[in-house]
């Protein structure tokens, strides 16, 4: 029940951070050419997570007290993972794409550590929320 407290919180998390990046960068999301594709495409990806995120939640807690809930959102959970890793190992490369030249400075994110350390935090509690299902599987 904690973990899926925490899955919302993190959804919650991730939405500020958002809204803070497009009002610190207005122009990251619509580009040189000022494209409005971009900025349609980062509000439906951003949409599909957040209700992701809020279904898992909503799950994991509903499962924590005892109503049985479809395996679909553990499905859902291994999704985030796999975002997740794909974040970070994008944030690991970030220095060598910004020496190589394949990005610029104004591209990355204000606040990376930052960035860094909540994506981990998420991934962790993404897998003790899998492992929590399991084990509740296991018992019930």
């Amino acid at each position: 029940m904690i973990v899926g407290a925490g899955v919302i919180i993190f959804c919650l998390w991730s939405i500020l951070k958002d809204i803070g990046l497009i009002l610190i960068h207005p122009t990251a999301l619509i580009g040189p050419d000022l494209s409005v594709i971009p900025i349609i495409t980062a509000t439906v990806v951003l949409s599909i997570d957040i209700v992701i995120r809020l279904y898992v939640g909503t799950s994991a807690i509903r499962e924590g007290r005892g109503e049985k809930q479809s395996r679909k959102y553990i499905r859902l959970t291994y999704l985030l993972i796999l975002g997740s890793l794909v974040a970070l190992i994008v944030y690991a490369l970030m220095p060598v794409m910004l020496v190589e030249g394949v990005i610029s400075l104004s591209d990355v994110d204000a606040t990376p550590l930052a960035s860094v350390i909540v994506e981990f935090t998420s991934l962790i509690m993404m897998v003790q929320l899998v492992r929590a299902a399991k084990r509740i599987k296991r018992c019930g």
